[in-house]
């Protein structure tokens, strides 16, 4: 049921034992993740 929040579409729209349930990933945690890819990018970047 999770995998849908890898997924493009950030709204994820499910059942769970018979209840239809609707998430998304909190936009703090994706702009957390975005500065982890810079730093990651950075690192990667001055090994070259």
């Amino acid at each position: 049921m999770l995998v849908g929040y890898f997924l493009p579409c950030k709204i994820v729209v499910y059942e769970d034992n018979g209840k239809t349930k609707i998430g998304m990933p909190k936009p703090t945690v994706l702009m957390a993740m975005l500065d982890i890819e810079k730093r990651l990018i950075g690192c990667i970047d001055t090994v070259h």
